[in-house]
């Protein structure tokens, strides 16, 4: 199971979204600045949770934070570990979750990869890991 979650979050970076429409799952903070367990950790693109069957907009997105629902409100927001509080519902898992992919997957789609490999000034700011990863996906789009 922790091998389909890691592709269905490296799936859900470049727009993927599970074909059943579940809300967003969440789990109450316990502990002051303590995610629950499997909590969602964000990207930097644009975001979409799932929230009583309709899809609700990601304020203040950023990279590497929890998704708080104010169901409420029929908000979501993005919040640093540190600073969630007792009570608070943090989307956790894959479901009810959709990713806006970036500019720079389209960008990239109009240089072959060993352009993509050789210029520095694009992939400069990536890990290896996603220069990897990035490379594969132009792979398999350029066929």
């Amino acid at each position: 199971m922790e091998t389909l979650e890691i592709i269905l979050s490296e799936l859900q970076q470049f727009g993927a979204v599970l074909l059943h429409g579940n809300d967003a799952e969440t789990a109450t903070v316990e502990q002051y600045g303590v995610l629950p367990p499997n909590f969602y950790s964000t990207t930097n693109l644009p975001t979409q949770v799932r929230l009583n069957g309709q899809w609700v907009h990601v304020e203040n997105i950023e990279m590497d934070v929890a998704v708080v629902l104010d169901k409420a409100n029929h908000r979501a927001y993005s919040k640093p570990m540190h600073e969630v509080q007792i009570g608070e519902e943090v989307v956790i898992g894959h479901d009810g979750i959709r990713v806006q992919p970036g500019m720079m997957v389209f960008a990239f789609s109009r240089l072959n990869v060993p352009e993509i490999a050789n210029r520095s000034h694009l992939c400069k700011a990536l890990s290896p890991q996603r220069r990897s990863k990035y490379s594969q996906f132009m792979r398999l789009h350029a066929r």
